[in-house]
């Protein structure tokens, strides 16, 4: 990454709140978790329906979207990089800044990207399942039991109820959140 979307990305995550460890952590795993979200992301410029029904663009960007919507190659560079920031803040702030492995954060700030922090009633996500809990990945994350939590990703492979595993080639599936929760789980298990 380089050193002025570097700078924009330091400068974004102390806009969302973040200083200290929290801050420096954000950064590094944001640059390190930013190939990865290259690769597994694809990047389009008109937004489209994703398998759950919402309108998303760029690399998988789903705020401010609307179906048919068509953006420039720099509109999706800010959009990502502001949705990364976003993640790597709900992260930090939903574990109290912690230190953690830096595997294990980089992790959370894909899957964070990915799912969303989650919102009682609404949705499950990182840091609030539907049911207004607390998830069990966060939970294992502020215990440090950092392996339970990466073993958490397992949990995670499905779409719309439906598990992900077994849709390998079929035009309804969603084999590809089952591919990346195994990628996310070897990404954060990498650092223990």
């Amino acid at each position: 990454m380089s050193g002025v979307v570097a700078m924009g990305m330091r400068a974004r995550l102390i806009a969302l709140g973040l200083s200290g460890l929290a801050l420096a952590g954000s950064v590094a795993a944001v640059d390190g978790v930013a190939p990865f979200l290259n690769e597994v992301e694809d990047s389009r410029l008109v937004v489209y329906l994703d398998n759950l029904g919402i309108p998303t663009g760029c690399e998988g960007v789903t705020s401010g979207m609307k179906l048919g919507m068509v953006l420039t190659k720099e509109e999706c560079d800010e959009k990502n990089a502001q949705a990364r920031a976003e993640a790597a803040a709900v992260v930090a702030k939903a574990t109290g800044g912690m230190d953690m492995p830096l595997s294990v954060r980089m992790a959370l700030i894909s899957f964070t990207y990915n799912v969303g922090p989650g919102r009682a009633g609404r949705k499950d996500g990182f840091v609030r399942l539907k049911n207004g809990r607390e998830s069990s990945m966060l939970r294992k994350v502020k215990a440090r039991d950092f392996r339970g939590a990466c073993g958490q990703f397992d949990l995670w492979a499905n779409a719309g109820g439906k598990s992900c595993k077994d849709t390998k080639g079929r035009r309804d599936g969603c084999y590809g959140v089952y591919i990346r929760r195994q990628q996310e789980k070897a990404i954060c298990l990498r650092g223990l």
